[in-house]
């Protein structure tokens, strides 16, 4: 994909379209696995573990971040998120979370 220049742009154009007009997802793209990561704590304890999915298919991965784009830009500018919603957000964490408790007091 990095060096598959203008004509890769086009045929990926193409696919995505095609797969958001036929509400279909290929099966690869769904494909991945699941690496538990550590928090903190008791490493005996499964509560400790965080979840991660590591995706196999780039064409997919490519096409789950533009569509998250497209929605959570739909969302921010008919301000269907609160501004308390952190997560997934560009430029917004923990920290955000962090100064708004701490303006609350």
């Amino acid at each position: 994909m990095k060096f598959g220049g203008k004509g890769m742009i086009q045929l990926m154009v193409l696919l995505y379209n095609w797969v958001w007009k036929n509400e279909y997802t290929p099966s690869r793209w769904r494909k991945g696995v699941v690496v538990n990561l550590f928090k903190k704590g008791d490493k005996t304890d499964p509560g400790n573990y965080r979840g991660i999915t590591l995706l196999f298919n780039t064409v997919g991965k490519v096409f789950c971040k533009l569509l998250n784009d497209r929605i959570v830009g739909v969302l921010e500018r008919e301000h269907s998120i609160s501004e308390g919603q952190a997560g997934f957000r560009k430029k917004r964490g923990c920290v955000d979370h962090v100064f708004t408790v701490g303006e609350s007091r």
